[in-house]
């Protein structure tokens, strides 16, 4: 992902794709640190981006543009107000997003939930500092609040962030063929309605 910090200098990212958000495929989910400071720094600076998502078998290249959304613990303040998915739905966001960013947290192994008990990406390990390798524990389970484990799986739990980016227009190049072929998709804000044209690649 690519997106413009606030002097203006470009930044970018490997961010690893998780999921398409159910409810509203538009949603494209990503795990983050929140103490990711470059990640995190440059998303709160310009939370507009563009993602570049290549496939290599098929050789199509994805150019999507959107806006990120960080899903944090609720014992963590950030001024990104939550996406409302459905308008109709009578639950509030932040406690929907909550749900979801749960959610995801159970589904991942132990070793992933692990590393985001370590330290910040780039840092340098103390001496003796030691890193967990798996954190088992699962929410709810308070019988052993006190223990190390438990203590690291929260931790983990409050630093473990979702990073949603809602879609906002597409180009697609396919390269296989020939002519490669260049498809834009532009969504209309007002009527939530997908315009397609083929565009010169």
């Amino acid at each position: 992902m690519t997106n413009l910090r606030r002097n203006g200098q470009p930044s970018s990212h490997n961010i690893r794709f998780h999921e398409f958000l159910k409810e509203d495929p538009r949603y494209l989910i990503f795990l983050m640190a929140f103490n990711d400071s470059h990640l995190h720094g440059d998303i709160k600076s310009n939370p507009r981006a563009e993602l570049c998502w290549q496939m290599p078998t098929t050789r199509e290249i994805f150019n999507i543009t959107g806006r990120f959304y960080i899903i944090a613990s609720p014992l963590k303040i950030t001024r990104f107000p939550a996406p409302k998915v459905d308008d109709s739905s009578t639950v509030p966001a932040l406690q929907y997003w909550e749900s979801q960013r749960c959610a995801v947290w159970t589904s991942l192994s132990s070793q992933t939930r692990a590393l985001f008990s370590w330290p910040p990406s780039g840092e340098a390990l103390q001496p003796g500092q030691e890193r967990a390798m798996k954190v088992d524990a699962m929410l709810g389970n308070s019988a052993k609040a006190d223990t190390k484990e438990q203590v690291v799986h929260n931790v983990a739990l409050d630093n473990f962030c979702l990073l949603a980016f809602k879609v906002g227009g597409m180009t697609r190049l396919e390269y296989s063929q020939f002519p490669p072929k260049r498809t834009v998709f532009t969504l209309d804000e007002k009527t939530q309605e997908w315009h397609v044209a083929e565009t010169n690649p």
